[in-house]
């Protein structure tokens, strides 16, 4: 996802056990701006 959409995102599991089915995205290193253009290209790669 990282080449593709320029997103980084972390499986669930890595923040404790009963997250597997989930991925957390960081945006804390970007203006509130440019947050959902961030979404956009996830809704792009998730299709």
């Amino acid at each position: 996802m990282i080449d593709e959409a320029s997103l980084i995102c972390l499986p669930g599991e890595a923040f404790g056990s009963g997250l597997e089915a989930y991925l957390r995205f960081a945006f804390g290193n970007i203006a509130t701006e440019q947050i959902p253009q961030a979404v956009e290209r996830f809704s792009r790669q998730a299709r």
